[in-house]
């Protein structure tokens, strides 16, 4: 257990440090198109090989400013666990996000891919998911995604939904 902890704590910190390195590098956009912002998500899906199980995660993460109106740099981390057995396990993510030009309430969709690690079992592979990024207001939002996390012949079929808090700003 004591692993566990100190995977998260620094999946934690890592996510935090990245986010706060790599906003400020992006300043050459005016605070008005600031959409940089801290996430955190909830999601139910399954886990698919030769068989299939049920499973939950939930997390944090943080996404930069976007470079050209259109990529930005995403990471995460979080818990995965199989709700039959109750197991575990903490995983990091990092990728980029590739969004469509806003709507008029400021309403964006997106493609997103990257990199994830199962620090405490050393697994790696990648992911692959689309959504939608909704602000209720500048200081609120609400974040779709579906996503598919692979692990060498493993796929972690997702429905995830997360808050989004603006860094700066406004977040539309």
């Amino acid at each position: 257990m004591r692993t566990a902890r100190w995977s998260v704590g620094f999946a934690l910190m890592v996510v935090a440090t990245f986010t706060a390195i790599a906003t400020p590098l992006q300043g050459q956009q005016a605070a008005s198109e600031n959409n940089a912002h801290f996430f955190g998500f909830g999601a139910v899906g399954g886990a698919f090989s030769s068989g299939s199980v049920a499973i939950a995660q939930f997390g944090i993460g943080g996404e930069t400013r976007e470079f050209g109106k259109a990529v930005s740099f995403t990471g995460e981390a979080g818990y995965v666990t199989n709700l039959g057995s109750g197991s575990g396990t903490s995983i990091l993510a990092a990728g980029l996000v590739f969004s469509a030009v806003p709507n008029e309430k400021g309403d964006r969709f997106f493609f997103t891919g990257g990199a994830i690690l199962f620090p405490d079992g050393g697994a790696t592979g990648g992911y692959l998911g689309i959504g939608l990024k909704t602000w209720a207001d500048d200081r609120f939002g609400i974040r779709f995604e579906a996503r598919d996390q692979i692990i060498s012949d493993i796929h972690l079929l997702m429905a995830r939904i997360g808050v989004m808090i603006p860094i700066g700003a406004s977040g539309r």
